[in-house]
C-alpha cells in the first residue's frame, strides 16, 4: 500500500483515539479540560480579547477577577472596563435548595436563609435638619413669637420649612430636636430677666416642651445677654408638627442676636 495513503489512513483514524480528557500541568486530568496551577506568583488562567484587553484572571489562590488584575475576593468584578454590575436571575429553587447565603432577582433582590427567601429593602433617607438665624427679631414685654426665617445648612428629606420654622415629620419615629439662641443688650427696670424657649408641637404623642431661663435682679438697669437652650426626643407621627417660640418674660422688649453661631436649630431622626 502507497506510504502516503497509510499516513492518510492513520491521521483520519487517530482523532478516535484522542483520550476524553485534557490536561494542562496534569498528566492525570479527572476533567474533560483540568488546569492545574504551577506557581502561586501567576494566575493559573489568563483570558484576553481581540483587543488584547485582559477579560479574566483566575489566581492560584481561587480568586477570580473579572478584567481585575489583583482579584481581592472570591469573585472580584472592580476591574479596569468601568462595568462591574452583576446580574441576577430569578429561580425556582426552594430556599432550602438553595441554601443559606443564596441570592435571587424576583421583583428585588432576595436572600435565602436557609429556609424561607427574604427580600432586601431599602431603608430611606433619615430626617436630618441643620439651621441657623442671623435675622433679628423683636419680642414684646411678656409676649411670645414664633421663630421664623432660619437658613438651612441640611435637610435630607425636605422636611423643615426655614421661612416659618416648621418641622414636618417625613414618618413615624422618634426625633432628637435641640434649638439654642441669644437675646442681646437687655436693660430692665422691673430686676426680672426671665425668657422661654418653647418647643411647640401639634402630635397627639408629643406636647409642648417648655425651657425657661431666668436671673436674679442683681442685673436691674445693666445691659446683659441672655443665652437660651431647649433639647427634646419627641415621638411623632407622619405629618405632625413642631417649631419653636420665644416668649418674653420681662417689661421691656427683647432682640435676638444676628449671630448665627447663637442660634442654632438641629433636628436629627432616631
Amino acid at each position: 500500500m502507497n506510504r502516503k495513503i497509510i499516513i492518510l489512513y492513520i491521521l483520519l483514524l487517530l482523532p478516535f483515539y484522542i483520550p476524553a480528557q485534557i490536561g494542562i500541568n496534569t498528566e492525570s486530568p479527572i476533567a474533560t479540560l483540568e488546569v492545574k496551577s504551577e506557581l502561586t506568583t501567576v494566575p493559573a488562567i489568563l483570558a484576553r480579547n481581540s483587543a488584547n484587553v485582559e477579560l479574566i484572571r483566575l489566581l492560584d489562590n481561587g480568586n477570580l477577577g473579572i478584567a481585575k488584575a489583583n482579584p481581592a475576593v472570591r469573585v472580584d468584578l472592580r476591574g479596569a472596563l468601568s462595568n462591574g454590575e452583576l446580574g441576577l436571575g430569578t429561580t425556582t429553587m426552594t430556599a432550602a435548595a438553595a441554601r443559606a447565603g443564596a441570592i435571587r432577582y424576583n421583583n428585588g433582590i432576595e436572600y435565602s436563609d436557609g429556609d424561607v427567601w427574604i427580600k432586601l429593602t431599602a431603608l430611606p433617607p433619615k430626617a436630618y435638619v441643620i439651621a441657623k438665624n442671623t435675622v433679628q427679631i423683636g419680642v414684646p414685654a411678656s409676649k411670645s413669637v414664633i421663630w421664623k426665617n432660619w437658613t438651612e445648612a441640611v435637610d435630607v428629606t425636605n422636611s423643615f420649612d426655614a421661612s416659618t420654622g416648621v418641622f414636618t415629620a417625613p414618618r413615624a419615629g422618634i426625633y432628637s430636636v435641640s434649638c439654642t439662641g441669644m437675646v442681646e443688650n437687655i436693660v430692665t427696670t422691673s430686676g426680672v430677666l426671665r425668657i422661654e424657649l418653647n418647643l411647640m408641637v401639634t402630635s397627639v404623642t408629643a406636647s409642648q416642651v417648655k425651657s425657661a431661663f431666668a436671673a436674679p435682679n442683681n442685673f436691674l438697669g445693666a445691659s446683659v445677654n441672655m443665652t437660651f437652650v431647649n433639647k427634646a426626643f419627641l415621638y411623632l407621627q407622619t405629618g405632625d408638627n413642631c417649631y419653636f417660640t420665644i416668649w418674653n418674660g420681662m417689661n421691656v422688649e427683647v432682640k435676638t442676636t444676628t449671630d448665627g453661631s447663637y442660634n442654632t436649630l438641629t433636628i436629627s431622626e432616631m
